[in-house]
C-alpha cells in the first residue's frame, strides 16, 4: 500500500489533471480565436492536441496539489 502522503499527492494530482482535461475539451468546443480549426487542420493534428492536454493537466494538477497542501495547515 502507498504511504498516506504519496496517495494524497496522487489523488489531488489526478483531480487537477481531470480539470485540465475538461478545460482542454471546453477550449476546443468553444474555440476562441478558431483554435480548434488551427489544431485540427494541422499536418500532425494529434501532437498539438496532446501537448495542449498534457500541459494543461500538468498546470492544473500542480495547482491542485499546491492548494491541497496549503489547505492542510488550516485543518
Amino acid at each position: 500500500m502507498l504511504p498516506t502522503g504519496v496517495r494524497f499527492m496522487l489523488l489531488h494530482g489526478a483531480g487537477g489533471f481531470l480539470t485540465g482535461t475538461v478545460m482542454t475539451a471546453l477550449l476546443l468546443f468553444f474555440g476562441p480565436a478558431q483554435l480548434h480549426t488551427l489544431i485540427l487542420d494541422a499536418d500532425n493534428a494529434p501532437l498539438p492536441l496532446l501537448l495542449l492536454w498534457f500541459f494543461f493537466g500538468l498546470t492544473f494538477g500542480g495547482a491542485q496539489i499546491g492548494a491541497a497542501v496549503m489547505a492542510l495547515a488550516e485543518g
